[in-house]
């Protein structure tokens, strides 16, 4: 990977102020973020972040930049909330990241996303649950097997 002396030093420049009022502006406008395969709204995935200071004309680092900005932040580190949502084909939990929401949205909208990974993720499922069937009838012969061994 070849980077250019004069990218690195205009990355260096950007002001954090700038970066700040960036991802506030995000989450406080709530605009829809079209990342490869998912529209966001309202909530918001690191890669949603990434994809809109991106569409901003800003790199990856100035989204992480102004994430831990705003984490450790003493004005803002009480508005900032995130909520942990399932991914069901990768099996992990996510950070999605929010302002000015009620608990009761925030509930509802963390329902249809887990809902829409569970759906999307269904074949795969399927596929793991078949594969654990047929380990455990294979290891269940290979014992039997030992055991007429002995």
């Amino acid at each position: 990977m070849v980077l250019r002396f004069s990218d690195f030093i205009n990355e260096a420049r950007k002001d954090k102020e700038t970066l700040v009022d960036t991802l506030i502006k995000l989450l406080n406008n709530k605009p829809s973020v079209k990342t490869s395969k998912v529209t966001y709204k309202d909530v918001y995935s690191m890669s949603a972040i990434i994809q809109y200071f991106k569409d901003n004309n800003m790199s990856n680092q100035n989204a992480t930049d102004a994430l831990h900005t705003i984490q450790n932040s003493k004005e803002y580190k009480s508005k900032l909330k995130s909520i942990s949502i399932r991914d069901y084909k990768n099996k992990a939990n996510y950070p999605y990241f929010y302002m000015d929401l009620s608990s009761s949205e925030v509930d509802k909208i963390k329902k249809n996303l887990e809902e829409k990974s569970k759906k999307d993720a269904e074949p795969e499922l399927l596929k793991r649950a078949e594969v654990r069937k047929k380990v455990t009838a294979a290891k269940k012969t290979e014992v039997k097997k030992k055991t007429i061994k002995k």
